[in-house]
């Protein structure tokens, strides 16, 4: 690991930070030009104002064109003006967020930059997003950052509003830890990096901040840990990846606040592996994730939005001799093998060479782009990563990795798991049943063997004859042109650059085949990579497959076979056996 300190935190801000005077258009979203202005001056400044607090003489060349900046947003008189939300352009409350921050931890070392006229508008500005109602979803804490930014500088807020947030907080707590974002089914990084995140900071600088945060988060710790690696990367989850390194903003806010139950020095050593990983990639500013990629977007990501990824630098408002800086980063974790999260429906496999998590029971409610990849694929990898769909017409063109494409024979159109309808969730399997539209309904059992391999199980009822591909992991710059697979037991194997996955008939009715897919799929790298997969037909059946994978070293086959409702592994039964699901229709 890279020894990383508050400079070398520094330094690359200053190579990542955006010119705040100059804004370039380079593709839309959702909302209008000038909310996307916003945004991209507004989200560095989670960096700006943390290093403002201790700072503000040492960086001025940082910190200033960013005060020059908002000193226009605050002019009655300017061009760019920031302008008031209304309900059409609420949006402009999510940006408000960050200078209710500023206003908590710099307070005077920040109003002191602008004349009175610009304070009275920043007020009023801010004051604003009070006379508009919000979405009851993590948009309740720009409320309360707003409101509580206001309260401690002695300047007009809404009590009212404070304690409205914090009722509807209340409301979408489900326990152990984890809120419900909203009328929604997906619990991904959104309840770290804004739940959790803003609890922390509020926490931090306002006295009657009544939330439970230091039990509840602790409670979410003991899950989140699992979702990032031996190595520091995180588990690519839902939506929201061109966040980015934002994903290990939890843990700076944990630190910030000073509530955590890991020990300090772990922490720390998380989030440098985690960070080293990101520092030594380029185009960090552009949406994608492992490089910049539109497909992968969200119709909310305009050209700034990457940038709360700065969350992520609250660390630098720790004081030079805060125990952070001194102690040293322990890069050692350690994780139970199998961990099940059930808030979030998925079941964790820690391997010293990658983590997985098998998906029981999130689908998105809402219109997020490519959600069959970003929540229906049954199991998530630290370093394969998954691919999303180009198109829905040919399989090539159709993201199989880690799903079970149906297709109405004849019809070459294809999809895959979506919304569950029911789902059960245990230490040793998990159940799901989901729907193909009309056309079928299907049950799948995901059970976890080692930290190479699982076993996928799935009942299908459908009145068409429907054609099938099952896929185990993507291996990228796998090309079929020079490239070759290896043909197995039942199964096949591709492998590249030590990146080694493969996929096994359980029942010997499929065939195999290697599915090729385009570059600009995977979600890490951009260049082409392939699938393999078990190929068939059928109407109503059972179709079984053990899916191997691993990113450093050559594949460890187990004696796995399925034989009268039991998994049977080296002849020795480990599954199956509590699977009540499977007594009836075998």
């Amino acid at each position: 690991m890279e020894s990383f300190t508050k400079e070398s935190l520094i330094t690359f801000i200053k190579k990542t930070l955006p010119d705040p005077l100059v804004y370039h258009e380079k593709h839309g979203a959702s909302y209008s030009l000038g909310i996307r202005e916003l945004e991209y001056r507004s989200r560095p400044l989670w960096a700006i104002f943390s290093l403002m607090i201790n700072d503000q003489e040492k960086y001025q060349d940082i910190i200033m064109p960013y005060i020059e900046q908002m000193k226009l947003g605050f002019n009655q008189e300017s061009e760019h003006k920031f302008l008031k939300p209304t309900t059409k352009t609420r949006q402009i409350a999510v940006e408000m967020a960050v200078y209710g921050y500023g206003l908590l931890c710099c307070k005077e070392k920040l109003l002191t930059c602008f004349n009175e006229e610009q304070k009275q508008y920043l007020e009023e500005w801010l004051y604003s997003i009070n006379e508009i109602e919000l979405p009851k979803n993590n948009w309740l804490f720009f409320s309360l950052m707003v409101n509580y930014g206001l309260k401690m500088n002695c300047m007009t807020y809404s009590q009212t509003r404070i304690d409205e947030a914090l009722e509807g907080i209340e409301e979408m707590y489900i326990g152990g830890g984890w809120y419900r974002d909203g009328d929604t089914s997906q619990l991904d990084y959104y309840i770290s990096f804004a739940f959790h995140f803003y609890s922390h900071i509020l926490k931090r600088y306002c006295p009657d901040f009544n939330l439970d945060v230091k039990n509840r988060s602790i409670a979410f710790e003991r899950d989140f840990r699992y979702w990032f690696d031996k190595e520091g990367r995180s588990l690519p989850f839902g939506r929201s990846l061109t966040y980015r390194y934002g994903h290990i903003s939890y843990w700076s806010a944990c630190i910030v606040s000073g509530i955590h139950e890991l020990e300090i020095e772990k922490i720390k050593g998380l989030i440098f592996d985690h960070l080293n990983l990101w520092f030594q990639k380029e185009d960090l500013c552009e949406v994608g994730y492992g490089y910049p990629n539109l497909v992968l977007s969200e119709e909310y990501n305009a050209c700034g939005s990457q940038m709360w990824a700065m969350k992520t630098f609250v660390l630098l408002s720790l004081p030079d001799d805060h125990m952070f800086w001194k102690i040293k980063a322990c890069s050692k974790r350690d994780y139970d093998f199998i961990h099940c999260n059930d808030k979030a429906g998925l079941l964790f496999v820690s391997d010293k060479d990658h983590h997985y998590a098998l998906s029981a029971s999130q689908y998105s409610k809402g219109g997020i782009l490519q959600q069959m990849s970003k929540y229906g694929k049954f199991c998530y990898s630290s370093a394969f990563g998954w691919n999303v769909s180009r198109d829905v017409i040919g399989i090539d063109n159709f993201a199989v990795d880690q799903a079970l494409a149906l297709s109405v024979k004849g019809t070459n159109q294809y999809a895959s798991r979506t919304k569950i309808e029911d789902y059960r969730i245990t230490s040793e399997y998990i159940y799901s049943v989901w729907n193909y539209g009309e056309i079928a309904k299907i049950e799948t059992w995901l059970i976890p063997v080692n930290g190479q391999c699982h076993v996928r199980i799935h009942r299908i009822q459908s009145t068409y004859l429907l054609q099938t591909y099952e896929g185990s992991y993507p291996v990228d710059s796998w090309n079929y042109k020079f490239d070759k697979a290896r043909n197995i037991d039942n199964g096949i194997e591709i492998y590249k650059n030590d990146m080694h996955s493969a996929i096994v008939d359980l029942m010997q009715n499929r065939n195999p085949h290697i599915v090729k897919q385009n570059p600009n799929t995977n979600i890490y790298s951009y260049e082409i990579n392939a699938i393999p997969t078990l190929e068939g037909t059928l109407k109503n059946g059972i179709i079984g497959s053990v899916i191997y994978g691993s990113p450093s070293h050559e594949i460890e086959y187990q004696d796995i076979v399925y034989q009268e409702n039991s998994v049977l592994i080296n002849n020795q039964i480990i599954k199956l056996k509590e699977m009540k699901e499977l007594e009836d229709g075998i």
